[in-house]
């Protein structure tokens, strides 16, 4: 095993060459490669060659210390944070090879503390930055655009999803299968990964040609965070640093077939917020089929799109547009990230409650699809926006769901597509979308975005629900474009948008319509070292008008973004004079915002922190009052077992009425979801929310009610063996607020869930 200053801790020849050019720096790697003595293979275009054997490998070989023989070795591994470029604290071995039908990954990770190591039990996709973790990313692609990862922590807990460049981010919403392995050593951790090559999606066009990076969290009084190619400061791309690896060439296609047949049973009294009462018994399908590498169609017949996990309280009291909430079923979470695009035309919630659905993804030359065909029976509501508010009104009636997608990847940084979206309503009504969007990569620091729309809609005809389902026909548009430009120290982002009036986007989330703005901000960076790693201060402004040239909103924002140590992430905001248009006036406030989130310790891994005081508008009687909110968010892990989740949220407003002030309303919800790990496949949970709303009517405009709220309670049985195959059992309990404060008798619901994977 090398030492932690031994100079062969560096890249392997290939990745070398890719940094030669960036000076100094290029210069300390080409000659630390020269004393490169590990067997790193390389392949004659200089990628990095994986070797293949002709026999199934054994996973737990790789616990092993001498690993699997002729096995790539990856010593290099780099800090990405909270300093890049900087030498990793912990040393960290890495080994790939194939076979015919899976990658295998194994890591070796040294911890000077192993009874520090932060390894809770956990649910699926509940391994996050707190947790000590290693991650496996693969662009099996090349095109730098996106990457499935598979992540792993020391006790087993999967986490799995896809990482994309056009937004930075981890979508852990996505389901893939794969195997892991672990171990607690007195040195520190092992873990092995066994990943189906069928499963990595692979294009028809691949030559071979994959990008991968290797990734290590190590949570202790700093957030180290450490991969294998070196990421310097200031440059806004991820992928286009990864490992160019070769040795993935005539790998056979081979069809898969998933079959998941499903029964639930169930039993509601009345005062449940949605569904029948009484009992009821159905069963379902879901169906997936990879007929060649890159390839997949997925149906469901009669899903189960019941949300086990429920949605977190979020107080809307006194705002002027809906709030988003993350789509938590499966069908329509895989392959969500080729339907991001700039303007949200894609909102999978917006699907209430279907009946079938179908989709394939896959790949044609250059060119990625994505298409989704779904009945929506309704029962949800449907999003009416405008220029200074939206509203919701009941879908009582059904319609068909088509989304089709498609993405031009060739090797250069350019890449164009295009969205269609269309939604046809039974009786007679329709919402079609279509449009081009592009994203371009100039250069390492520089994220380039932009989107035109044309949306046609014929209303439906249903004046009982809403006075704009008068059977109107209406066409508009739609545009937006953005540029992001990072590097060591100055920094802008700047972003322009116009929606026409009658833009309409039924199957998307666009609450706001007849408007044209832009926004931007600048920065600079700093690096002071010592607890706080960087500040960042910096300037923002927003200007907005609709399209008969009346101010909708303007802002300027004055801000400090900082990092530090114990995982310190937060910004300080003063927004002054900031307008805003509610009804028929313009308003004008000034309040500043404190944000921090930190991890203080293993046993209170995560800490976040909202602050927000001054002015505030009340939408609903268009005036402008003083007032605060507050959130808390906490994880307590008494144990590496138990974890403890609690959110608190408190939100009050004093609005003048004359020379006096009177408070308007005050909001409070809270959230504590409790869960204990019996093992890494059993789970037991306990949720409980609660909601509650007072009001002064004599204040507001149109009746209210003085108070109202709910409170729920479920408690969640889980038994997860493998990815598909799946046990629930439960118990749910929901009461409503009575006008007087008092908690009405409660609704309750049992209910059962099995499904199998074949």
């Amino acid at each position: 095993m090398l030492t932690k200053n031994d100079s062969r801790l560096t890249f392997p020849p290939a990745v070398v060459s890719r940094h030669a050019v960036n000076g100094r720096c290029g210069l300390r790697l080409s000659l630390a490669a020269l004393l490169l003595l590990l067997p790193i293979r390389t392949a004659a275009d200089g990628f990095l060659a994986l070797p293949a054997v002709d026999d199934r490998l054994e996973l737990r070989a790789a616990l092993l210390p001498e690993g699997w023989a002729g096995a790539l070795q990856i010593a290099a591994f780099w800090q990405t944070a909270p300093v890049e470029e900087a030498e990793p604290p912990v040393r960290t071995m890495a080994y790939l090879v194939r076979d015919a039908d899976a990658l295998y990954v194994a890591f070796h990770l040294e911890d000077p503390r192993p009874e520090e190591i932060r390894a809770p039990f956990g649910d699926r996709d509940a391994v996050r930055s707190d947790q000590d973790f290693v991650q496996v990313e693969i662009d099996a692609e090349g095109s730098g655009r996106s990457a499935r990862l598979y992540r792993v922590n020391p006790r087993g807990v999967q986490t799995d999803g896809v990482f994309s460049e056009a937004t930075q981010q981890d979508d852990l919403a996505p389901d893939f299968t794969f195997e892991t392995l672990t171990r607690i050593t007195p040195g520190g951790w092992v873990a092995a990964f066994r990943i189906p090559l069928v499963e990595l999606g692979m294009p028809k066009r691949s030559r071979g040609e994959w990008r991968v990076m290797l990734f290590r969290n190590y949570p202790r009084a700093n957030t180290y965070q450490m991969a294998s190619a070196l990421v310097p400061r200031g440059f806004n791309c991820w992928l286009c640093h990864a490992m160019p690896l070769a040795g993935t060439s005539g790998i056979a296609s081979r069809p898969l077939l998933a079959v998941t047949p499903y029964l639930v049973a169930s039993r509601t009294s009345p005062g449940m917020p949605a569904g029948g009462t009484g009992a009821a018994l159905e069963g379902g399908l879901d169906l997936r089929w990879q007929p060649s590498a890159g390839t997949v169609v997925e149906a469901t017949v009669n899903p189960d799109f019941s949300q086990v996990e429920a949605d977190a309280p979020v107080l809307d009291i006194g705002a002027a547009f809906a709030l988003l909430y993350a789509e938590k079923r499966s069908f329509f979470m895989e392959g969500v990230e080729l339907l991001t695009t700039p303007i949200p035309v894609v909102y999978t919630r917006s699907v209430t409650a279907p009946s079938f659905g179908l989709r394939t993804t896959g790949t044609l030359g250059t060119t990625s699809y994505g298409v989704l065909i779904a009945r929506d029976d309704g029962g949800g509501s449907v999003l009416i926006p405008g220029p200074t508010s939206s509203r919701f009104v009941p879908q009582n009636f059904a319609s068909t769901v088509f989304l089709a997608r498609a993405r031009w990847e060739p090797k250069s940084m350019f890449t164009p597509g295009l969205m269609l979206s269309a939604r046809e309503v039974e009786g007679g009504g329709y919402n079609r979308v279509v449009g081009p969007d592009i994203q371009w990569r100039p250069g390492p620091s520089d994220r380039i975005a932009a989107q035109f729309l044309l949306s046609s809609t014929q209303e439906f005809v249903r004046p009982g629900l809403d006075p704009a389902f008068d059977g109107k026909q209406q066409a508009s548009h739609a545009f937006a474009f953005s540029w992001d430009h990072t590097t060591k120290g100055p920094g802008f982002s700047l972003e322009a948008n116009e929606i026409g009036a009658g833009f309409r986007a039924h199957n998307g989330f666009v609450p706001q319509v007849d408007r044209r703005g832009w926004s931007g901000g600048a920065w600079y960076r700093f690096y002071p070292g010592g607890w706080f790693t960087q500040l960042e201060p910096g300037v923002a402004a927003e200007h907005s008008r609709d399209l008969h040239g009346r101010l909708l909103s303007s802002a300027l924002v004055g801000r400090l973004r900082f990092q530090g140590k114990r995982g310190l992430v937060g910004a300080l905001e003063v927004h002054t004079h900031e307008r805003q248009r509610t009804a028929d006036r313009v308003l004008e406030v000034t309040h500043a915002v404190l944000t921090i989130s930190a991890q203080p310790g293993r046993r209170l891994p995560v800490l976040d922190l909202m602050l927000r005081a001054g002015e505030d508008v009340d939408a609903d009687n268009a005036r402008v009052g003083g007032g605060a909110s507050a959130s808390l968010n906490a994880t307590l892990r008494p144990n590496d077992r138990l974890e403890l989740l609690g959110r608190l949220e408190h939100r009050w407003l004093n609005a003048a009425e004359g020379p006096q002030r009177a408070r308007t309303f005050s909001a409070t919800a809270a959230r504590l979801k409790s869960t204990y790990a019996f093992s890494v496949s059993t789970l037991l949970r306990f949720l409980a929310q609660y909601e509650r709303v007072s009001r002064d009517p004599a204040l507001y405009r149109l009746p209210v009610p003085r108070n109202e709220g709910t409170l729920g309670m479920s408690l969640l049985v889980t038994w997860r063996p493998t990815l598909r195959t799946v046990v629930f059992l439960g118990v749910g309990d929901r009461r409503l607020l009575d006008e007087d404060g008092s908690l009405l008798p409660p609704g309750r619901q049992f209910f059962a869930k099995a499904s199998y994977g074949l």
